[in-house]
């Protein structure tokens, strides 16, 4: 009897543990992570956490360095044409915005100043996706906007900072 139970409380812990397994395996290939030392970069650039810039760049292209939206936004981190050029004036870069390494480092230049305007994460990421304008433009009229893209980007930023700690900057 002690042997069969024994052998049932195996088999169970066996079947969790490849349960386990290929979550973790579909969380990987769910959240998939290029250009570390770009993110990284970047991270340290401008004072954020590598797993927000690797979440926002998972929301807007999910890792397609040459994705370009219905409106012409372009890019990992999915710049608009108009804030590229913006971004470009202050010399952020210096070469093509439309490189990953550079595309990076204009998309966390203008998320951090998203994050300074705003003084609120939640605020800043729905300004780099809507536009801070039409952002500002409801906040002053007291409106209520949908925050579902910035609490998707914000569960990402934890999946993120749980798979890949070993390799992003987790300041």
């Amino acid at each position: 009897m002690k042997f069969q139970t024994k052998n049932k409380i195996l088999n169970f812990l066996f079947i969790i543990i490849v349960f386990l397994f290929f979550s973790l395996v579909f969380l990987y290939k769910l959240f998939p992570l290029s250009f570390i030392v770009e993110i990284n970069k970047a991270a340290r650039e401008y004072t954020l956490p590598s797993s927000l810039i690797a979440a926002t760049i998972k929301m807007e292209s999910n890792f397609n360095e040459r994705a370009v939206s219905s409106s012409g936004a372009f890019g990992l981190m999915q710049l608009m044409p108009d804030t590229a050029e913006w971004l470009y004036q202050k010399n952020i870069i210096i070469g093509n915005w439309r490189e990953p390494e550079n595309n990076i480092l204009m998309g966390s230049y203008y998320l951090k100043s998203l994050i300074l305007r705003f003084e609120d994460i939640s605020l800043a990421l729905n300004g780099y996706h809507k536009g801070p304008n039409k952002i500002q433009r409801m906040l002053n009229a007291n409106e209520i906007f949908d925050r579902t893209y910035s609490n998707r980007i914000l569960l990402y930023k934890t999946v993120y900072t749980l798979l890949y700690m070993d390799y992003l900057n987790t300041d």
